[in-house]
Parts: C-alpha cells; sequence; structure tokens
C-alpha cells in the first residue's frame, strides 16, 4: 500500500513538473487551477510531497527575489492545496507512525540506500549544489539548495527504504527541467565547460552501470563484479540488489515460481488462508505486523471486513483469536507490538500461553498463522520458534531436508560463497562435521555462522539417532555482516 500511493503521489508531481515547466499560452489561464488540483492529488496521496513543492516553486519562478514571487496566484493556491491535504490527512488519519517512522540511522545502510537506490540521481544531486553556487552567491539561490536538499534532510535520519528517496529523484528531476535550474547550469557550462563535460558523462556513467553490472558481496572483503544475481539488502520493502538492476527486475517475470523476496509467498499464503477459525465473529481480527495489509486485502478479496488488533487484545480476551503471517512472528521487529523488539513475538507469544496452528499451506517457508489463548503450539510452528532462537532475530528460510545416509555432504552448492548463516533441526540428536546438535525443547538443534563455513571444507553428516527423523536445514537469508548482531557492532 505504501508503494502504490508513492507511486501515485509521484505521477502527480511528474504532472505538476511537465506543467510548470511549459511555456504553452494555452495553459496560462488554466495553469494555477491545474497546479492547485496536482498538488492536493499528490499530498493527499502521500504527504512526502509536501517536500518537494518548495522547489518546485523556487525552479520555475523566473525572477531573482521574493518581491515579485509573493505576488504570483499559482504559489499561493499550491500553497492553500499543500495544507488543506496535510489537513485532511490527518483528520483521517491520526496515527503519528504515518509521518514519522522512528529514528533510524546506520552509516552503512545510508550509503547502500544512497548509491544503489539514488544511483546516477545522486551523483546528478550533488552536481546540481555545484552547479547553484558557482552560478551565483545570492541568497535567493542559495535558498534553492536548501529546497534541494530539503527531502534528503527529512528522510536521511529514518530512511527504511530507497522508496523514501522517491522525492529527493523528483525533486532532482523538477530541478533539471525547471526555467532556473537549465538557467543555472547554462551558465555554469559557459563559465567551466569541461568540468561540466566531465560531470556530464560521471552521471550517464553511474546513471547506466548499476543496470548492467552489480556487486557480489558476500564478504566484506571479498566483492567481486557479476552481471547477475548481486547481492540483495533489506529495506522496508523486501531485498533490493547492490546492481545488476535489469538482470533482478527481470526474475520478477518469474517471481510467482522463484519468489524474489517474502513478499510473493506470504501474499500466495494470505490468498490461500482460511480466516473462518475465529468463527462467525466479523470483523476478522488481524494482528498488527509490518505484514497486515497482505491479510487485510486477502480478507477484502474473500468479501469480508478486518480490523487490527494489538497481540495483547488475545491474552487479555478482548478478541477469540486473530491472525498473522509466520515471518512476522519470526524475525525481531517484525512490527508486531512487545516491548523487546530484539526478540521474536514468536517467543513472545509462546512464553504467554498464546496457541498457534496454520491455516494455509506453507508457501516456501511462509504461511499464514491463527493464534488463539490458551492452546498449544502447532509442531511445524513450534520448529520454527526453536531455529528462530539460533537466528537471533533475523530472517531465514528452510532448504530441504537431509535424508541421505551418514557421510554425504550436509549442504547445497553457493552455501561456503554465499556468508550466510546455516542451521540444522531434528527431532533426533545429530552431528556434523564433529559438531553435536544441542537439544532445546523437543529439537535438536545445530547452527554454522559464515565464518565457521570458510574455514570448513566439507559439512558432511557424522552421525544421527533415529533413521525415522529428518533432518533440516535453514538458510539465512541475508550475508551475516548485514545481521542485527553485525550493525550493532
Amino acid at each position: 500500500a505504501p508503494a502504490s500511493a508513492a507511486t501515485f503521489s509521484a505521477g502527480f508531481l511528474l504532472a505538476l513538473i511537465a506543467l510548470l515547466a511549459s511555456r504553452g499560452l494555452w495553459l496560462r489561464r488554466g495553469r494555477p487551477i491545474l497546479a492547485t488540483l496536482l498538488v492536493f492529488a499528490a499530498v493527499a496521496a502521500r504527504a512526502d510531497a509536501v517536500l518537494c513543492l518548495p522547489l518546485l516553486c523556487w525552479a520555475s519562478f523566473r525572477g531573482r527575489s521574493w518581491r515579485r514571487f509573493r505576488t504570483l496566484p499559482t504559489f499561493w493556491l499550491m500553497l492553500i492545496a499543500a495544507v488543506a491535504a496535510l489537513a485532511l490527512g490527518r483528520w483521517l488519519v491520526t496515527d503519528p507512525s504515518t509521518t514519522f517512522y522512528g529514528v533510524f540511522f546506520k552509516p552503512k545502510i545510508f550509503c547502500a540506500y544512497l548509491i544503489f537506490g539514488l544511483g546516477g540521481c545522486a551523483l546528478l544531486w550533488l552536481v546540481q549544489f555545484v552547479a547553484i553556487f558557482r552560478a551565483s552567491q545570492q541568497r535567493f539561490y542559495w535558498l534553492g539548495a536548501l529546497f534541494l536538499a530539503l527531502p534528503m534532510m527529512f528522510y536521511s535520519w529514518q530512511l527504511f527504504s530507497p522508496r523514501h528517496l522517491m522525492t529527493t529523484a523528483l525533486a532532482v528531476l523538477g530541478c533539471g527541467f525547471m526555467w532556473k535550474g537549465r538557467a543555472l547550469f547554462r551558465f555554469w557550462r559557459n563559465r567551466e565547460p569541461r568540468v561540466v563535460r566531465y560531470s556530464a558523462i560521471a552521471v550517464l556513467v553511474a546513471s547506466v552501470l548499476p543496470l548492467l553490472i552489480g556487486i557480489y558481496l558476500p564478504f566484506t572483503a571479498k566483492p567481486r563484479p557479476v552481471f547477475t544475481r548481486a547481492t540483495e539488502f533489506p529495506t522496508a520493502d523486501g531485498l533490493w540488489p547492490m546492481g545488476a538492476t535489469l538482470s533482478f527486475l527481470n526474475r520478477w517475470r518469474h517471481a510467482d515460481e522463484v519468489p524474489v523476496d517474502h513478499n510473493q509467498p506470504v501474499w500466495k499464503a494470505a490468498l490461500a488462508a482460511d480466516f473462518s477459525g475465529c468463527g462467525p465473529i466479523r470483523p476478522v481480527s488481524i494482528m498488527a505486523s509490518d505484514m497486515n495489509a497482505y491479510l487485510r486485502l486477502s480478507v477484502r478479496l474473500q468479501s469480508g471486513d478486518s480490523r487490527v488488533i494489538p497481540w495483547k487484545a488475545i491474552a487479555d480476551g478482548k478478541v477469540p483469536c486473530a491472525f498473522i503471517d509466520l515471518r512476522s512472528l519470526c524475525v525481531a521487529g517484525g512490527g508486531v507490538i512487545h516491548p523487546n523488539r530484539e526478540r521474536s513475538a514468536l517467543a513472545l507469544l509462546t512464553e504467554n500461553g498464546l496457541g498457534m496452528e496454520l491455516v494455509s499451506p506453507l508457501e516456501h517457508g511462509q504461511a499464514i498463522v491463527r493464534v488463539f489463548a490458551n492452546g498449544e503450539v502447532d509442531p511445524r510452528i513450534a520448529e520454527y520458534l526453536a531455529v528462530a532462537g539460533l537466528f537471533a532475530g533475523d530472517e531465514f528460510k528452510p532448504a530441504g531436508e537431509i535424508l541421505s545416509a551418514v557421510g554425504e555432504s550436509a549442504w547445497l552448492a553457493g552455501d561456503r560463497d554465499g556468508g550466510k548463516s546455516l542451521a540444522f533441526s531434528s527431532r533426533a540428536a545429530f552431528s556434523i562435521r564433529g559438531r553435536p546438535a544441542e537439544q532445546k525443547g523437543d529439537w535438536w538443534l545445530l547452527h554454522f555462522s559464515a565464518a565457521d563455513l570458510a574455514q570448513i571444507e566439507d559439512v558432511s553428516l557424522d552421525s544421527r539417532a533415529g533413521s525415522n527423523f529428518s533432518i533440516r536445514r535453514w538458510l539465512g537469508v541475508l550475508p551475516d555482516y548485514m545481521s542485527r548482531r553485525a550493525l550493532k557492532k
């Protein structure tokens, strides 16, 4: 839903840029009305569109001072439309999380989003700053630099996804197409033609190269260029590649059969889920999580209504049960409201005596879970709970079962090079490469970090207590240096 809203908002802003940049006579009378409508639609679709408006007004203004600027009705109407859209949105949605995500700044993640999210646009953003300061020393032009930096200033300390850089990209595009941006660039080109020529080449290369070539980075000290399967890093919307973007986008053609990230299997599980487990009570209760929109949409497609509730409502007996996706229960910080976000919600719910059962088939390790008070936990979910402790809140996925004889390899090709943790679980005792599994409840568990795997020539099954029990493999979704523990260092 947020991504769709951002796309609609960006579409309205692009139309506004085209309108303000146009000099057609037929638009003179209708320009203020059209601009007002487009601003209202853009800000109503997504409030952060307002961050682009100061720059668009400044860049489309053909004067050099604020005196004439204050007399233009179009800009005043745009201001009124933006304030009206913000006020209407605040009246309809009072949740502060819709405008503030919480302070989050990790230098490594910020650089990854900036380089692989904006790409050549980030370099063009810097070039535009240089053009503004090199072309004029007037304060009115310095104000334009402040407006150009405004979207980045707002999101740099709460940057959870490259999607949040869309306003920065639109600001750069608007500045480049508007009258003042073109005039400043021409002035700078006449003063320093060689610098401008090299800057243009650098922007072009930085824009095209990441589409074709990416970086495979299983370990921070072992990068190598690739054309496909670049290393992916996490965002609030799913995984995003370190370059080779065209290859990554091509994978979406077959995302139904081979998921790109967790979004596809969670959605398929939601479509196949049976939401009648709580009886005839309506609306259907969906537990608060980062993925609840998928469940709510599935309920709506089944001609039902839904509501989002906190997990405490079940423990306190306010509702008999609720539904949630398995992934949000397993990862730390999955959006489930609980006091300690460093643990998985699955452990928290179990400690509070809540029962859980699957209400959908497992789709690539993802499923929909019904949570209810005073009940048993499905053995399949109990296994996820046990394994989640090994990955310390990081995302993981099942990677097949080992049914082979003692002495055969216990890993798949590529595990050593992937830089990801590998874990094993079974109902019976076993050992791999001389390391015995440890018992946790009904499960025997064994974990190998990426550093462990890099030092072992072969990971083979040494022994197993019973031939009737399978040994399941689990693989971390991200390289170990992207884990929660690594980012804290």
